[in-house]
């Protein structure tokens, strides 16, 4: 059990390093085939394809991330990591903060990813 937990804290930080890198190519091998990502506003997006696209539309460079209180939920054959985050894009000011959550099948892939910004 803690080995998974090591297993998909380190999927966690190989994810930050290659969102802050803008290295999407190594975001989409982090995900299941039939991933799902379901932004807060918007459509959900289903499958490497359609993520791929969607993260190459939408990404934007950013400067600086912090998360914290990252927790894991190993559910027999899923698990559940969420965490709160707080992100400052390239050029802004602004900060966003808010929680994210990611479903996860064994051999640790993302299968589901959504998140929500603070009010």
């Amino acid at each position: 059990m803690e080995t998974d937990k090591t297993a998909i804290l380190q999927l966690h930080e190989n994810w930050l390093a290659a969102e802050l890198g803008g290295r999407n190519a190594d975001l989409i091998h982090m995900c299941c085939e039939e991933v799902v990502v379901a932004p807060p506003e918007g459509a959900a997006v289903q499958g490497r394809a359609a993520v791929d696209d969607f993260l190459r539309r939408s990404a934007a460079p950013i400067e600086e991330m912090r998360v914290e209180d990252v927790s894991i939920d190993l559910l027999g054959v899923l698990a559940v990591k969420r965490a709160r985050f707080a992100t400052r894009l390239v050029g802004s000011a602004e900060v966003f903060r808010g929680v994210h959550v990611w479903v996860l099948r064994p051999r640790w892939k993302i299968l589901y990813i959504t998140w929500a910004l603070d009010a």
